[in-house]
């Protein structure tokens, strides 16, 4: 009994409680007071229960509510990221656009070339003949005399 006493007092008014149950008890049996005794045991051990699951309620109340709130934050974060692709799906198609037209720009521009060092070839080769027969013909002059 004397661990119950010294279990119980916490405060001053816990103190008065503990005087109060030990004169209602003095008069009880040792099996009554013994029982009584692992009563309040009991009781002490379920409301430390319940205020641990008390706890626990308002932990889960915290995470239902984050849950409840992560389909807003997520379809929010969807719509953004769609605004996102569908910006960029736009400048890829101005971009194919623009490479397509490079790309036949440059093929006329390569085309434009090839005939440009053909011509070249030409007249590079007809400008050695003339200087060929040019020469040939000084040679031939130049031996008559």
């Amino acid at each position: 009994m004397t661990y119950l006493v010294v279990n119980l007092v916490k405060s001053d008014d816990d103190l008065s409680d503990n005087d109060e149950f030990v004169e209602i008890t003095r008069n009880l049996d040792p099996k009554t007071k013994l029982f009584i005794t692992k009563i309040l045991e009991d009781l002490e051990s379920v409301q430390a229960e319940l205020a641990t699951r008390a706890d626990d309620i308002i932990e889960q109340e915290k995470m239902y509510i984050a849950c409840k709130e992560a389909p807003v934050l997520e379809r929010s974060e969807v719509d953004s990221l769609n605004t996102v692709l569908t910006e960029e799906q736009r400048e890829h198609a101005l971009t194919k656009k623009a490479n397509i037209a490079l790309n036949d720009k440059y093929c006329v521009l390569r085309e434009k070339h090839n005939k440009l060092e053909k011509q070249y070839r030409l007249l590079s080769e007809s400008n050695s003949q003339l200087s060929n027969t040019k020469s040939i013909s000084n040679s031939s002059t130049s031996q008559k005399m």
